[in-house]
């Protein structure tokens, strides 16, 4: 007996979770718009606005560097200052899509031209200084994953990861006037210091202010926009419900939205849910981007504009040709 009502209550207890899992499934309605972005035409739009982030990269303004330095002439603090990008050019950059995360960017065979200003002062008596022009050029390569996501008010997210990859496979530097001739004898003891950190620069800039200008740009998007005419009150809802990262082939990245048309202040939509959709391969060649709009999008717009009254109209006898014998009277 207490085996059988063991054997009920577990019976209760699954049927519990499975009435609730229907539930929340219900609850999770599928996006009326989507778009499917796949991985190479991420490459293409990427090749396309690189010249653009070129000219952003250009105006990067790189910190001071300032460290104390052992030299044959004794004990000195080494500054360079005000750097400039003389020439900023990349050969490849290379996007990936990570499951269920983000995207992964590579860029390769950065060069940089990169001048500024230096300045030394000995620490001991009788103190002397120096100061000149400096010009160096390096070649590095970077790694950066973004990660992108929705809040639970389904708007969009992004952000770098704090750990970027930055790697600089050559780095030169030649100092320029006062007594650069010796001074360039020497300056390989610390090369490693300051190459270091352009590198740490570098990383900041992307952790740091691009980041923070991502996330800006990403937060300004609006999810409601009005539609037509200001007196119609009816609004677009793109709200983002879902984003997928697909890595198996094709792999891609997809993003679902509302695609909700309604009236403020209006009578909900009652039709049926937008279809689940996904992924079609339409051709033997992989798509570049596919769009979906289901007939719920349609379906709401024309909802949303009959309640806003222009769908609406009064046809009187005067508006009747005099020629069509239906006349639209009281008369039998």
């Amino acid at each position: 007996m207490k085996a059988t009502t063991r054997r009920r209550t577990i019976a209760v207890l699954l049927l519990s979770i499975v009435v609730a899992m229907v539930v929340v499934v219900a609850q999770q309605q599928p996006p009326g718009f989507q778009t499917f972005v796949e991985e190479q035409s991420l490459n293409y739009v990427i090749q396309q606005v690189l010249p653009i982030l070129v000219q952003q990269v250009l105006k990067i303004q790189l910190p001071d560097i300032q460290q104390p330095v052992h030299t044959p002439i004794g004990e000195v603090d080494f500054t360079i200052s005000n750097f400039h990008f003389n020439s900023f050019s990349v050969d490849q950059v290379v996007v990936h899509v990570v499951e269920n995360t983000g995207f992964q960017i590579l860029v390769n065979s950065v060069r940089l031209d990169v001048s500024a200003n230096w300045h030394y002062r000995e620490h001991g008596w009788p103190h002397v200084s120096d100061s000149g022009s400096v010009d160096s050029n390096a070649v590095l390569s970077a790694t950066v994953l973004v990660r992108a996501g929705i809040d639970s008010t389904g708007r969009l997210q992004v952000d770098i990861d704090q750990n970027p990859s930055i790697g600089m496979s050559s780095f030169d530097i030649h100092l320029h006037g006062g007594a650069s001739w010796l001074y360039n004898l020497f300056v390989n003891m610390f090369k490693g210091n300051i190459r270091d950190s352009i590198v740490n620069a570098i990383r900041q800039q992307l952790t740091g202010p691009l980041n923070d200008q991502l996330k800006k740009q990403v937060a300004a998007i609006q999810y409601v926009v009005p539609i037509g005419n200001p007196e119609c009150h009816v609004n677009l809802d793109f709200t983002v419900l879902q984003t997928v990262f697909n890595t198996s082939y094709p792999t891609l990245f997809n993003v679902g939205a509302k695609g909700l048309f309604y009236e403020d202040n209006g009578i909900a939509y009652q039709g049926p849910p937008p279809p689940t959709m996904g992924y079609r391969q339409l051709t033997s060649a992989p798509s570049m981007i596919q769009l979906y709009l289901t007939d719920y999008v349609l379906n709401t717009a024309g909802w949303a504009w009959y309640q806003s009254g222009y769908l609406i109209t009064t046809v009187t006898d005067k508006d009747i040709p005099e020629q069509v014998p239906v006349r639209l009277n009281t008369n039998s």
